[in-house]
């Protein structure tokens, strides 16, 4: 375990990490700066302090997976940010749309900048659910975003990208990144260079 602080508001958190090697740089953006505790083999540990932060998380991560295959999985408590996070992400890659949660609704559809479908996927009304929805569908094309992934974990493709959420105080969040697939590492590694 590994103790980080957070400047803004002078108070501790711990955050666990796995027993590998692990490297942290600050890097900056604009006026603030996000902490970056990355493992050098699967995962990235993100600090953000505001929204303005989630969102250019969010920007830069849509400029990494532009025109790609791929979904993302976000997992965190409500309030912890997905949806916040997934309106952002949407509106770099274009969308004109408005982007709300699909909670009730499970699935919605819009398209990137070009057409390129996006889809955004609330899985949190499925838990305990055991059906075939057809999200293969979604996953073959574009960028698919789900929400409360654990409840679809099994129809995942393989390679995908996860995003968890750990709320903080007030607006901070410790964010991890994590890839499981060739696809997702590399935009994962990019996204920290």
């Amino acid at each position: 375990m590994e103790t980080t602080q957070k400047s803004r508001n002078h108070s501790k958190k711990k955050v666990e990490t796995t027993q590998k090697k692990v490297e942290t740089t600050q890097k900056k953006s604009g006026n603030h700066s996000m902490r970056y505790k990355q493992n050098l083999e699967d995962y990235m540990k993100i600090e953000i302090h505001s929204l303005q932060e989630t969102q250019e998380f969010a920007t830069k991560m849509a400029d990494l997976c532009r025109n790609k295959q791929l979904v993302i999985t976000l997992d965190g408590d409500l309030g912890a940010g997905k949806t916040t996070w997934t309106k952002s992400f949407g509106k770099a890659l274009g969308v004109k749309n408005v982007i709300n949660s699909p909670t009730f609704t499970i699935l919605k559809d819009y398209k990137q900048e070009g057409g390129v479908p996006f889809h955004h996927i609330d899985a949190y009304r499925l838990e305990g659910k055991c059906q075939d929805l057809g999200f293969e569908d979604c996953f073959d094309e574009g960028i698919t975003v789900v929400e409360w992934s654990e409840f679809i974990e099994d129809q995942l493709p393989q390679d995908h990208i996860k995003i968890s959420f750990e709320e903080g105080i007030d607006e901070n969040r410790t964010v991890t990144l994590e890839y499981t697939g060739p696809v997702s590492k590399s935009i994962v590694e990019a996204y920290h260079d």
